[in-house]
């Protein structure tokens, strides 16, 4: 005879699946794998969940449990949790705690739960955990409804299916400290997931005093300040941040921030002594002092001395003075002249690019008074010269 097994019945599996994250602070200069720099004090993190049905997620989720092993820069007793939420329900933690457990009743929200959370630190172990679980308000003990849970499969346009927590602890790493973290999570009974790494490093020094060399331009009352300084391992100086004083005793007026390494100060004027304190300030904002003393004092010379060469279609200009002059003159009339030039003996080249200019026009300026000054041009093809002085 032939036994009848009776109907057959199928088991299929219900539960939800995380995609976990960990948010750290933003950092200055991050790449791939790097969160960035971010200065010593306190750090915010993030822990992000999800019951993804991207992933595989079937039901509701009825628990999740985190861990969060804490770098040992991090000075827990500073660290206080500061919110949760889930399911697009956010909760504050009252201020300061870093152990905190409350039960929450979401019959209100039309969902036939209570959850327990409890979020904790052990300081020993430096082991930072969460928990919540969906019980039955009947009897206080896990719901047994397979299809009930506080966190629903996740509706990715209305994220109903999301939940985090939050903490912050403060940091006490020196500069290039690297100061790493990585949660655990685990959703029901799945196996855990690890979060992505955040890692950090410290920078908790200012960068040095910023040295600044300055020069006048040739053709103008324009300053020309190069800047540079050192931030040693930290986060590197990004910006400069300059005051400028006119005039002997003058206040101090701040002028800008400039990236650098080299910027032009153009609301000078002649006759008129600038003294310019520079700061720099690295990635994550931290500053050097304003050095008490300048960092560069230029002047601009008082009077100019205009010249014109007309109807000559020369090749080379020169200007200086003559060799009875026992004065120097203005340097920055003689910065770019290329290498391969000879000049005659306290002769400044001003420009080898003028052939064909009908008029040509220069202020020069010289550094003492009652000096001879000579102009000489070279007509282009003619061994002939141009010249004409003058004396003020």
């Amino acid at each position: 005879a032939e036994s009848n097994p009776g109907p057959t019945t199928e088991t299929v599996a219900v539960s939800g699946v995380d995609p976990n994250d960990k948010i750290g602070p933003a950092g200055y200069g991050s790449t791939v794998g790097f969160n960035g720099f971010v200065q010593a004090g306190m750090m915010p993190y993030e822990i992000d969940f999800e019951n993804d049905p991207d992933l595989g997620a079937t039901a509701p989720a009825q628990e999740v449990f985190i861990t969060d092993e804490l770098d040992t820069d991090l000075d827990l007793a500073t660290l206080e949790f500061t919110g949760f939420g889930f399911n697009n329900l956010d909760f504050a933690v009252p201020p300061g705690l870093r152990a905190y457990e409350t039960t929450l009743d979401l019959r209100p929200k039309g969902i036939d739960l209570w959850v327990h959370v409890i979020l904790d630190v052990n300081t020993e172990t430096r082991l930072l955990s969460a928990s919540f679980r969906s019980l039955d308000p009947m009897t206080g003990l896990l719901t047994p409804d397979p299809d009930a849970g506080f966190l629903p499969v996740n509706d990715k346009a209305r994220h109903n299916g999301e939940g985090s927590i939050a903490y912050r602890v403060h940091c006490t790493g020196a500069t290039s400290t690297q100061v790493d973290n990585q949660a655990n999570i685990v959703f029901d009974t799945n196996p855990p997931i690890l979060t992505p790494v955040t890692r950090h490093a410290i920078d908790s020094e200012p960068p040095s005093s910023a040295l600044t060399t300055a020069r006048k331009t040739g053709d103008g009352a324009d300053i020309i300040l190069a800047l540079s300084a050192d931030d040693g391992t930290g986060s590197g100086v990004v910006s400069y941040d300059i005051q400028v004083a006119t005039g002997a005793g003058s206040a101090r007026a701040f002028w800008g921030a400039v990236p650098g390494p080299e910027t032009v100060y153009d609301d000078g004027d002649f006759g008129t002594t600038y003294s310019f304190h520079v700061r720099a300030v690295d990635g994550v904002g931290l500053a050097s002092a304003y050095p008490p003393t300048a960092s560069a004092t230029v002047r601009i010379p008082e009077w100019a001395f205009p010249f014109a060469v007309e109807n000559a279609a020369v090749s080379e200009l020169f200007v200086g003075l003559d060799s009875e002059a026992s004065s120097g003159w203005d340097a920055g009339l003689d910065e770019d002249v290329p290498a391969s030039v000879t000049r005659a003996p306290g002769a400044v080249y001003l420009d080898a690019e003028i052939a064909g200019h009908a008029t040509l026009a220069y202020d020069v300026r010289p550094v003492a008074d009652l000096v001879r000054w000579l102009l000489r041009a070279d007509p282009v093809g003619a061994p002939t010269r141009v010249s004409w002085d003058s004396t003020r």
